[in-house]
């Protein structure tokens, strides 16, 4: 195959269908000057994505259910790249994901348009405990409220 050689999803769907229906690989690939490797990678992306195949132009959006699930499956055992292989993303992507639910928890993947940030304080214990003393002596609702109303000199 010519390097930087582009195919449409139509022209990519259709090698496939071909090679489903019994067209035989090397003959596809000399026919459109293919690499025989291109061709059953087409037929293997067709196989198992039906009309989803090929679909990588433009930016994906992955929704907060699809994120949750795919951090589930490797929370429950799967092997991170099985996961990201089946999602058609890349690892990293998927370790972000998986970060950043378990540092957030159920708020990791929540509406984009809100652009609260995240800022993480490690405390000792003790630390913790006389902030929880101080915040709930003041009549915070909570630490952040507490931290908020002190750093920022606003009531929540």
């Amino acid at each position: 195959m010519a390097a930087g050689r582009k195919f449409t999803k139509e022209f990519k769907e259709a090698v496939a269908r071909r090679v489903e229906s019994g067209t035989p690989v090397k003959e596809l690939a000399r026919i459109h000057n293919l690499s025989a490797d291109a061709v059953r990678q087409w037929r293997d992306e067709f196989r198992e994505w039906g009309a989803l195949a090929f679909a990588r132009d433009g930016m994906q959006k992955f929704t907060k259910k699809f994120r949750e699930a795919a951090v589930r499956r490797v929370e429950q055992g799967t092997p991170l790249k099985e996961v990201a292989r089946s999602c058609r993303i890349t690892p990293v992507l998927l370790r972000q994901w998986r970060y950043k639910f378990q540092t957030l928890g159920a708020q990791a993947f929540s509406d984009r348009k809100r652009r609260d940030k995240v800022v993480l304080i490690r405390l000792t214990e003790d630390e913790h405990k006389c902030l929880k003393v101080i915040s709930k002596a003041e009549g915070a609702r909570s630490i952040s409220d507490f931290a908020r109303s002190r750093l920022l000199g606003r009531r929540s």
